[in-house]
């Protein structure tokens, strides 16, 4: 076996282990999973993820055509993607409250 095949089969197996340890969800780890903060970060990192590839998309070509410098410019784009990021989430927030919806 050359060693690209010996990493690929640790993998799998190491894979194959975690989906088996937590599908019990009655582990130490799953109930330190389950607190709301950790609940409530996962939720918003899901917003991070779905909306900083719209943001970064329509702001990069902007800021390439009014910003010059480089740093001013990636600054830019992280304070753009962290505000839209943080309105979204917040609204969401909001709604679901509204709604009577779980957080």
């Amino acid at each position: 076996m050359a060693d690209s095949e010996m990493k690929e089969c640790i993998d799998l197996i190491v894979a194959m282990s975690c989906v088996l340890v937590f599908s019990y969800e009655s582990g130490c780890v799953s109930k330190y999973l389950r607190r709301p903060t950790l609940i409530r970060l996962g939720s918003i990192s899901m917003y991070v993820f779905l909306y900083h590839f719209v943001f970064i998309s329509y702001i990069v070509p902007i800021s390439d055509m009014v910003i010059t410098d480089i740093e001013v410019k990636k600054t830019f784009c992280l304070l753009v993607v962290v505000i839209g990021t943080s309105l979204t989430s917040y609204i969401t927030y909001k709604a679901n409250r509204k709604l009577g919806k779980p957080e």
